[in-house]
C-alpha cells in the first residue's frame, strides 16, 4: 500500500468531500424547515383573520334577522321623542279646554229648556184658574187641583231653585283675573327678594367660629332671665364676699410693699 493512503483504506480527500456534502445537505434542510415554518405562520395568521371576519358577519346576520327585546327599558327623555311629557300634558290640557265649554253649554241648554217648560206649565195653570174663577158658583172658592199636578208643579219649582243655585255658584266660582295677576306678581316679588337675601348672605364677610361664639355669648348676656335676678339675701351675701376679698387684697398690698434701699457709699 502506498504511504499516502489512509489506514482505513480510503483517501482523506474523499472524507472531506463527504463532510462538505453532508454540511450542504444540512443547510438545505434547515432552509427548507425555515420556509415551511414561515409559511405555516403566515397561513395561521390568515386563518385567524378569516375566522374573526366570519364571526363578525355571523353576529351581524343574527342581529338583522333576530329581534331581541332589551333587558332594561329606556327612560323617556325629551331628546328620544319629539313629543315629551310637557307636550303630552299640553295636548291633554287643550283637549280638556275644548271639551269643558261644550259640556257647560249643554248644561245651560238643559236648564233653559227646564225653565221654559216650567213657565209654559205655569201659564197654563194660570189660564185654567182664570177660567174656573169666571165660571158660575165659583166666585169665592179656590180652584181644586189634582195631586199629580201639584207634585209635578213642586218638582218643577225644585228644578228652578236648583238651577238658580247653580247659576249663583257658577258666578261665585268664576276666578277674578285681576286677583290672580296680583297674586302672581306678589309671589314673583317674594321669590326675587328671597334670592337677593340669599346672595347677600353668601357674598357677605366670612365669619369665624370664634366670632359666632362671642356673638352668641353677648346675645345670651343681654337676655335677662331668672338666673340674672338677685334677691336681697343674695345681694347681701355677695356684698360681704366682695368686702372680704377687698380686705384680703389690701392686707397683701400693705405687707408686700417694696422697701427703698439707700445708695451705699463706695467708701
Amino acid at each position: 500500500m502506498d504511504a499516502k493512503t489512509h489506514r482505513f483504506g480510503r483517501h482523506p480527500q474523499h472524507m472531506q468531500k463527504m463532510l462538505l456534502l453532508n454540511h450542504k445537505e444540512e443547510q438545505a434542510l434547515e432552509r427548507r424547515l425555515d420556509d415551511i415554518a414561515r409559511c405555516s405562520r403566515e397561513r395561521e395568521t390568515e386563518i385567524e383573520i378569516e375566522k374573526s371576519d366570519l364571526r363578525n358577519q355571523l353576529r351581524d346576520i343574527r342581529r338583522q334577522f333576530s329581534y331581541c327585546e332589551p333587558l332594561f327599558e329606556k327612560v323617556p327623555r325629551s331628546t328620544d321623542t319629539i313629543n315629551g311629557v310637557t307636550m303630552y300634558l299640553l295636548q291633554e290640557y287643550e283637549a280638556c279646554a275644548r271639551v269643558i265649554p261644550g259640556i257647560l253649554h249643554d248644561l245651560d241648554k238643559i236648564l233653559q229648556e227646564k225653565t221654559c217648560s216650567f213657565l209654559e206649565k205655569r201659564s197654563a195653570l194660570n189660564t185654567q184658574t182664570a177660567k174656573r174663577g169666571q165660571s158660575k158658583n165659583a166666585r169665592w172658592c179656590w180652584p181644586r187641583i189634582e195631586r199629580s199636578k201639584t207634585t209635578k208643579i213642586r218638582q218643577v219649582l225644585r228644578c228652578t231653585e236648583f238651577s238658580e243655585e247653580l247659576a249663583t255658584v257658577k258666578a261665585n266660582d268664576r276666578p277674578d283675573v285681576a286677583k290672580l295677576v296680583g297674586l302672581t306678581k306678589e309671589v314673583t316679588q317674594l321669590r326675587n327678594e328671597m334670592n337677593a337675601n340669599k346672595r347677600l348672605k353668601l357674598m357677605g364677610p366670612h365669619r369665624t367660629l370664634e366670632t359666632l361664639i362671642s356673638e352668641l355669648r353677648l346675645r345670651n348676656c343681654n337676655v335677662q332671665g331668672e338666673y340674672d335676678r338677685f334677691t336681697n339675701g343674695t345681694c347681701v351675701l355677695l356684698r360681704r364676699k366682695m368686702e372680704k376679698m377687698q380686705r384680703k387684697l389690701k392686707g397683701r398690698e400693705v405687707s408686700f410693699i417694696p422697701r427703698r434701699h439707700g445708695v451705699k457709699d463706695s467708701n
